[in-house]
């Protein structure tokens, strides 16, 4: 899927005409910082998994030692 951007594209055809190029300049920032909020959501996502990871084994490492204290003693 193609992402089109109306007004960069208007921008590109008519080189010599400042006000499409300024609002072309606009859409692309918009876009810019609508990735931007992705990105910091990805970040906080690594972050619980990460969390996640640790506590899982941090959990099965108690399971594991209490079984083997089960039935080995």
């Amino acid at each position: 899927m193609s992402i089109q951007l109306g007004a960069l594209r208007d921008a590109l055809m008519d080189p010599g005409n400042e006000a499409k190029a300024n609002r072309a300049a606009e859409e692309v920032a918009g876009y810019e910082n609508r990735f931007a909020a992705a990105d910091v959501k990805l970040e906080k996502l690594e972050g619980k998994i990460t969390l996640l990871q640790v506590t899982t084994t941090m959990t099965l490492g108690i399971v594991i030692s209490i079984a083997l204290k089960l039935f080995l003693h």
